[in-house]
């Protein structure tokens, strides 16, 4: 198998977390937590100047299923911290793209995708954003 090299992917939100890809199968982790958008931009400013990757995946916001009033305010949060994730990355001069989450990883169940994730990499992952950032990693290098 093949595998990434300075790469970093993303799973956006209040909780966002983080893999980074250096040549091995199993990434570097981590994840950052905050209901301020701006202190989310400098964690996530801070993370890729930490490791200056050469291409950054992020996992899109996504209408799903009806949106009550507070999945709309989430959303809207969602949407405009991948924004200015996505600006982060262009100020650094940083190649960016987003990563549909109905590509990626469609209907699968948390279980399922953490499943997916031992039978690659042969890690498990207790946070459900971290195995999202990896998942994410796995899927953009063909592993899924």
């Amino acid at each position: 198998m093949k595998y990434f090299s300075k790469v970093l992917t993303f799973d956006v939100g209040e909780n966002t977390a983080f893999s980074f890809w250096e040549g091995k199968p199993t990434p570097e982790i981590g994840q950052f937590t905050s209901k301020n958008y701006y202190l989310l931009l400098d964690l996530f400013d801070a993370t890729i100047l930490r490791y200056f990757p050469e291409k950054v995946y992020i996992e899109d916001a996504e209408m799903m299923g009806i949106m009550t009033t507070a999945a709309n305010e989430r959303f809207v949060f969602l949407t405009k911290l991948v924004g200015g994730y996505t600006a982060r990355c262009a100020s650094h001069s940083i190649k960016c793209e987003t990563v549909s989450v109905k590509k990626w990883k469609g209907q699968l169940k948390d279980r399922q995708v953490a499943k997916w994730i031992f039978e690659a990499t042969g890690q498990s992952y207790n946070s459900p954003h971290v195995r999202s950032a990896v998942g994410i990693g796995l899927y953009k290098m063909g592993h899924f």
